[in-house]
């Protein structure tokens, strides 16, 4: 290959990296920030990366060499973890999914996986590492990533879980199973189940300080006549006659579709557009944007 020829590839792939990392950028979690802004996925990426790349040092100093986790190898995996999120979108995950929800979930991020490999096998190789859960540093990552939003509710002073009706006695126990469960399937890092017990006491703790006033927004369905303004906000360029039917194909999304997924999955196929504007128009219709829709129920 020529050097015009290898360059001509690598701005390829170059932009094919920035246009899944922008559409990264795009995609809302439910944890907010301290001004009630919505976090991102890329947030919570670089958040994870420079936390695991860090303590990972301090960890290596306690392990024989051979058993020392590749630095290089634990910052690639946490800057890929959630790549598929960028086709996919993020699902809320603020309390235990059910199996049908479970179910969807990987399977909406098993496809963006194989969209990915099309253009950039490299990167679904490694997603495919992360998602195995087989070598040491994988597990480490996703350890950590399970930590990372009680970080974010911490300094939100866990708004978000009030807002959502979330009491104290059911924080604590879905985080203490959580912990447990992360423990099981990695037994050898007892170090960070102590640092996800510690962080899980430092969010009922700002749980409890009600020095914390409420969101201006937090989210919740617009009604009455507000609807179609609401969508219209999103969806500028519609009629409201356009904006009305738009609102029922909203609140009828996935009705006959054979694959059962969350409503907003299915509004942003139907309406070719990304997971934050879907999870908005679901809100803005009156419905809930992790109802799940389809299979036949």
């Amino acid at each position: 290959m020529s050097t015009t020829e290898t360059t001509t590839c690598h701005l390829t792939e170059s932009l094919a990296i920035a246009s899944l990392v922008m559409r990264l950028g795009e995609v809302e979690r439910a944890t907010r920030h301290p001004d009630g802004r919505h976090e991102t996925d890329t947030t919570h990426t670089v958040m994870l990366a420079l936390t695991a790349w860090r303590m990972a040092g301090d960890v290596n100093a306690t392990l024989p060499p051979s058993e020392q986790l590749h630095l290089e190898s634990v910052l690639i995996l946490a800057l890929i973890h959630d790549m598929p999120e960028a086709i996919a979108g993020d699902v809320v995950t603020l309390r235990p999914l059910d199996a049908d929800a479970r179910q969807a979930k990987a399977d909406a991020e098993a496809a963006a996986v194989e969209c990915i490999r099309d253009e950039l096998p490299w990167l679904a190789g490694l997603i495919d590492v992360h998602e195995e859960q087989q070598v040491p540093e994988a597990r480490y990552v996703h350890f950590l990533d399970k930590l990372m939003p009680k970080l974010t509710h911490i300094h939100d002073g866990c708004r978000v879980l009030r807002e959502r009706g979330m009491g104290r006695e059911e924080l604590v126990a879905n985080q203490r199973a959580q912990g447990a469960r992360l423990l099981e399937g990695s037994p050898e890092l007892t170090w960070a189940k102590r640092l996800f017990d510690r962080a899980t006491d430092a969010c009922v703790e700002a749980y409890e300080d009600t020095t914390y006033p409420p969101h201006e927004d937090p989210p919740h369905p617009v009604e009455g006549g507000a609807l179609t303004d609401a969508i219209c906000e999103h969806v500028p360029h519609l009629e409201r006659t356009d904006r009305d039917l738009l609102a029922y194909a909203i609140r009828t999304a996935g009705k006959r579709s054979p694959e059962r997924k969350a409503r907003w999955a299915h509004v942003m196929g139907l309406l070719a557009v990304g997971s934050t504007v879907a999870h908005h128009l679901c809100l803005a219709a009156g419905c809930d944007p992790e109802e799940m829709a389809g299979g036949g129920r």
